[in-house]
């Protein structure tokens, strides 16, 4: 089978790094961002199959870039399923989000055995 693979978009490099090697006890083929601008240049040129958001991103919480980026979207990128980390409570319109689209919210700090059962679980769908 052909790898999967991931798109972490992260500002911090520390994190990263850990996302990235929990993930890659898997077989997942795993690209990086570090700012929303750098994320949406790779989701025009990758075939991504999975996307790790930080929702604390600065200049754009995470599901605001979500919303705006891919909603605006009408191609096959609207339909990849999204991972968020994140620190905050879900406001109202991100769980509708979530009930409406592959989207699943983990909390900080991160439990490896819960990320990586969500990435596979979001990438059999």
């Amino acid at each position: 089978s052909i790898m999967s693979r991931i798109l972490i978009v992260e500002d911090n490099k520390d994190h990263r790094r850990l996302l990235r090697s929990i993930l890659s006890r898997l077989n997942f083929d795993i690209l990086e961002a570090g700012t929303t601008a750098e994320a949406e240049t790779m989701l025009e040129s990758e075939t991504i199959d999975l996307l790790i958001l930080d929702h604390g991103l600065p200049n754009k919480l995470g599901a605001d870039w979500y919303y705006q980026y891919l909603q605006t979207r009408t191609d096959r990128r609207k339909d990849i399923p999204v991972l968020f980390i994140t620190v905050y409570g879900m406001s109202a319109e991100v769980k509708k989000l979530a009930r409406e689209r592959k989207v699943v919210f983990l909390p900080k700090p991160l439990e490896a055995t819960d990320l990586l059962d969500a990435a596979k679980n979001l990438l059999k769908q």
